[in-house]
């Protein structure tokens, strides 16, 4: 009976000592630890450029003679898409801009 009780109090006190831990040995938070799941991590200089990325209103594409510029604005609630493109350079430059509403 004590053999019992003494193997019961055992596993009491591995039941509290578990139970009370704040963090687990086997996983990490960074690349260089184990990440629970498939986790991957990135720089602080690629999360940087994500955020860079998406804040984005306007999109340029460069040729060696023609630029074309692409804006997206917001007024009250409507959407509008304005393209600007200038062909040439110099005093010969052509511009030409289209503004879509986006529906």
């Amino acid at each position: 009976m004590q053999q019992m009780q003494d193997e019961l109090d055992e596993l009491r006190n591995e039941i509290s000592t578990n139970k009370d831990k704040t963090t687990f040995p086997g996983f990490g938070t960074s690349s260089t630890t184990a990440l629970a799941g498939d986790t991957t991590t990135i720089s602080t200089a690629q999360a940087s450029a994500i955020t860079a990325n998406t804040a984005k209103v306007s999109q340029g594409l460069n040729t060696a003679n023609t630029t074309m510029q692409f804006d997206v604005t917001e007024s009250k609630g409507t959407y509008f898409l304005t393209i600007t493109v200038v062909a040439g350079a110099g005093k010969a430059a052509v511009t030409k801009t289209v503004t879509l509403t986006l529906s």
